[in-house]
């Protein structure tokens, strides 16, 4: 998220945070109705929250089209498949099939969710 660290690369602002941010983290926001999304989600009632789970939260930016994919790790299933963004949207169908329908065990979140790119010519 800090450019120091980061960067300005624009992979960087699309990042969700793993950190619980007022007793909650980005990928509890998934399984919410849309008013409770729409309600955690708004940049004026809950700035922090909304700049933190930027791709959970559905920002405009983050799932423009030809946008980089996150090169962060992620991890899949209980063994722990590290895989990123990246190496699934440049994958075979099969693969970009199985990790955008299973869930990522530190963000919760399918991978649907976190790699919009790579859901691309998949039919989910």
């Amino acid at each position: 998220m800090c450019p120091k660290a980061c960067g300005f690369r624009k992979e960087c602002f699309c990042r969700d945070s793993t950190e619980e941010l007022q007793t909650r983290r980005c990928g509890d926001a998934a399984s919410y109705s849309p008013k409770e999304k729409r309600d955690w989600c708004n940049e004026k009632k809950q700035p922090t929250f909304f700049r933190s789970c930027p791709v959970v939260c559905g920002v405009p930016y983050c799932l423009e089209e030809g946008r980089p994919d996150s090169t962060d790790t992620l991890f899949f299933f209980l063994e722990g498949v590290p895989t990123s963004c990246s190496l699934i949207s440049a994958g075979r169908a099969q693969y970009k099939m199985w990790a955008c329908l299973s869930m990522e065990l530190v963000r919760q979140v399918q991978g649907n969710v976190l790699c919009p790119n790579a859901r691309e010519g998949v039919t989910l």
